[in-house]
């Protein structure tokens, strides 16, 4: 290697480097970049002069010193990356978009799905995307993320996406090439549940805890698994996939409801709930719970019965330090205090289990930070390309 080539490369690491303290720490001075990186004055004044002529980097104002005249702050351009976030698990399209700025606020937007077909739904993300892209102001970036969560697991070869019952059949649709194509944004698909394990894992219960399962409890049923401090999804992506767990047996009768695939969550769904009570929805099914109904009562011990089971199975292969329940019916408090008592049936050491702290918007947070993790691989790879 030549000292030409040395050189060379050096100065891309410094590009580098200059742009990530940025990120990272906000506005700093070129005095600070220089101590904080271990080089010179004239050498970080060339690569933040550089980056600013590249459109990376702009000055963003002065801060008196203590002697002499003022120093100039720069940051990375505010406008430099749009991030665009979009829940599909639900009934509903939640999506907001927002900047890599630290404390940048985000434009939100929600709209019910338009199930008519998977191009009708697709079209539908688009234009909510490209809507708020233009209120925001971000259209002249450099850096266009769209992160989406939706249910199924997607090939991340073909971009085609199984397993989601919930959606319109996308068949051979290639979901990945078609966002791309109608927002202009680099896309990112991740399952929904993984989605809110690292949305709790970034802005919950879990932003300190390295073990921990997001256990998504209606409609559907999944576990998020974070190991290590990272998300877990297997060889084939379907780590977590605990509706295929081997046991679905209601404690009382004993009644096998199925052996198959997604037994425990057809026991789990929320039919379940009202077999023998005396309602005909989910409200008043809760009101029951509340006034003390014996029947009602019975059918979320045996609900709380089986969440802890499926609970106490990952922990006993995988030593959870915390199980976080969310969903339309995980989220409910008057299952967690029943889970948490019959955890002990089943475990000597029990993991913590907790309520999501994000609620029903757990998958889009997981979405915007795995989106926000993107955008700024992707800023950072232009200050190496030269």
């Amino acid at each position: 290697m030549t000292q030409d080539t040395i050189a060379y490369s050096g100065r891309l690491i410094n590009r580098r480097t200059v742009v990530r303290l940025l990120l990272q720490e906000g506005p700093m001075t070129r005095v600070d970049i220089a101590r904080f990186m271990g080089l010179s004055k004239p050498t970080v004044g060339v690569l933040v002069s550089e980056l600013e002529a590249d459109g990376l980097v702009a000055p963003t104002g002065l801060i008196e010193g203590k002697v002499g005249r003022a120093a100039t702050e720069y940051s990375v351009r505010p406008d430099i990356a749009e991030v665009a976030a979009v829940d599909l698990s639900r009934t509903i399209v939640s999506a907001n978009v927002t900047g890599l700025k630290a404390g940048q606020a985000s434009l939100n937007a929600t709209e019910r799905n338009d199930m008519s077909s998977a191009d009708a739904l697709l079209s539908q993300v688009g234009r909510m995307v490209r809507t708020l892209s233009d209120r925001a102001l971000l259209q002249k970036a450099t850096v266009k993320v769209l992160s989406v969560a939706m249910p199924g697991v997607t090939d991340p070869r073909t971009g085609r996406v199984a397993f989601a019952p919930k959606l319109p059949d996308f068949g051979e649709i290639n979901v990945r090439a078609e966002l791309e194509a109608k927002t202009g944004c680099s896309v990112v698909i991740t399952n929904d549940v993984n989605a809110a394990a690292l949305g709790e894992r970034a802005r919950g219960h879990g932003a300190n805890i390295d073990d921990f399962a997001f256990v998504h409890i209606g409609p559907g049923l999944g576990a998020g698994l974070v190991l290590d401090g990272e998300l877990r999804v297997g060889p084939s992506g379907t780590a977590g996939e605990i509706s295929w767990l081997p046991f679905a047996v209601l404690p009382d009768d004993g009644e096998i409801i199925d052996l198959r695939r997604g037994g425990l969550e057809a026991a789990l769904d929320a039919s379940q709930l009202l077999v023998g009570v005396a309602a005909s929805d989910l409200e008043t099914y809760f009101q029951l719970v509340a006034s003390g109904d014996q029947a009602a009562q019975a059918s979320a011990r045996r609900f709380s019965w089986l969440v802890a089971q499926a609970i106490a199975s990952m922990s006993a292969t995988l030593d959870l330090s915390m199980a976080v329940l969310g969903g339309e019916l995980g989220n409910r408090d008057e299952f967690l205090p029943l889970v948490r008592e019959q955890l002990t049936t089943f475990a000597s050491s029990p993991p913590t289990v907790m309520t999501s702290a994000l609620g029903p918007d757990a998958a889009l947070m997981g979405a915007a930070a795995i989106g926000a993790d993107l955008a700024r691989e992707m800023v950072l790879e232009l200050a190496t390309s030269l």
